[in-house]
């Protein structure tokens, strides 16, 4: 389990996967997830010969909580990672909530270190979720309030831990076709739930602060993204609706939008991982 010392005191948690002397690629993790969410990608790393390398973000797994993080400071972050590895240039690959941080990475690194930017079915701008009054109202007291979601990953954090079963079957009952089968394997399941479990090693303020900081203002919009851009999409994804991606997509400069006929929100990572990671090498 490695990890390294930042500059300002804290502790970053990481897992490599894939080849290890690849194309290093970047993977950030869903909320709640961890680190061990790399294991989706370990195969397709090692077919596309990729080293993937997967951080906990602040407050997950083995990495220091940053009450004071903004989206805007994970770039930093990762490129201290980039630079104790050795790494001059790099791919990037965000998972729902980590499709932010990966956008981040687009906008804040420097120069040419970025050889492609993937957005997996990700999370967007509250500017650009079509959301009702209620809603709109819901994510805005959230955003301010991080401490009101932390019931709710509780009772996650006891499911995966206790009643693993029982949380594999809701999340089933609440999935499209495209997900459902996904998490019919044994698998993916195992890969799921290890890394649930690891995101609450810390408890759940690390999660519920990672949600605040989606649902404040990003510091930064979709016009800014530098570099190749690409966009992968579920069709049925009922948490980002593919209309609302393909307003985003829209509004970057060199983006490529792929939307999976049948496909839902994490089915487009584990069935078309190589695909993805081929665009960002």
């Amino acid at each position: 389990m490695p990890t390294l010392s930042l500059s300002d005191g804290r502790r970053l948690g990481y897992e490599t996967f894939g080849a290890p002397d690849g194309d290093p690629v970047f993977f950030f993790h869903g909320l709640p997830g961890s680190r061990l969410d790399g294991e989706l990608l370990a195969d397709a790393a090692t077919s596309r010969d990729v080293t993937l390398v997967a951080p906990d973000r602040p407050g997950f797994g083995l990495s220091t909580f940053q009450p004071t993080r903004r989206l805007l400071d994970w770039p930093t972050d990762v490129t201290a990672v980039a630079d104790e590895l050795g790494f001059e240039r790099f791919g990037v690959v965000g998972l729902s909530g980590g499709g932010p941080h990966a956008a981040a990475c687009a906008h804040a690194v420097t120069g040419d270190r970025l050889t492609g930017v993937a957005l997996v079915d990700s999370a967007l701008p509250t500017s650009f979720a079509d959301r009702n009054v209620l809603g709109r109202t819901v994510f805005g007291v959230l955003a301010r309030f991080p401490t009101l979601v932390r019931p709710g990953f509780a009772l996650v954090a006891l499911q995966a831990k206790h009643r693993p079963e029982s949380l594999r079957n809701g999340m089933r009952r609440q999935m499209a076709t495209g997900d459902e089968s996904v998490l019919a394997d044994d698998a993916v399941w195992a890969s799921l739930l290890a890394s649930t479990r690891e995101a609450f090693r810390q408890g759940t303020r690390g999660p519920a602060h990672d949600g605040a900081v989606l649902s404040r203002p990003w510091g930064f919009g979709p016009a800014t993204l530098d570099g190749s851009v690409s966009l992968w999409h579920g069709a049925e994804d009922g948490s980002v609706p593919v209309a609302d991606v393909e307003r985003f997509a829209a509004a970057i400069p060199d983006a490529d939008l792929t939307v999976f006929d049948g496909e839902c929100h994490l089915s487009p990572l584990v069935r078309h991982g190589e695909t993805i990671l081929d665009a960002v090498v």
